[in-house]
């Protein structure tokens, strides 16, 4: 399997990982292929290949998009919990200090 093979499989897996709620699996995948985008462009791929790479490439951009999507999504969601506790917290302790 071609440097740019496994990207798209892994990007795949990361993917689905990350739509499970596994961040933490997301993110170790993420860093095995991290190091595929590298040799990919150390490999200084001539012409030929990188027309026959770019349908693959453009596969990845859109998934790397919606990966980031969704990210910015969770942490959005898990910002508003950690605020909504934050002043639930706040509420109580005022509550408890009342005369």
């Amino acid at each position: 399997m071609t440097a740019i093979n496994e990207l798209l499989e892994l990007t795949r897996r990361v993917q689905a990982l990350a739509e499970s709620g596994d961040w933490a699996g997301a993110a170790e995948l993420e860093r095995e292929r991290r190091p595929l985008v590298e040799r990919f462009l150390a490999e200084r791929p001539q012409a030929d290949a990188l027309r026959e790479a770019a349908p693959i490439i453009r596969q990845v951009v859109e998934m790397d998009r919606a990966l980031v999507a969704r990210v910015t999504e969770q942490r959005r969601a898990i910002l508003g919990e950690a605020s909504t506790d934050m002043t639930a917290a706040r509420v109580a302790r005022a509550y408890a200090l009342a005369p």
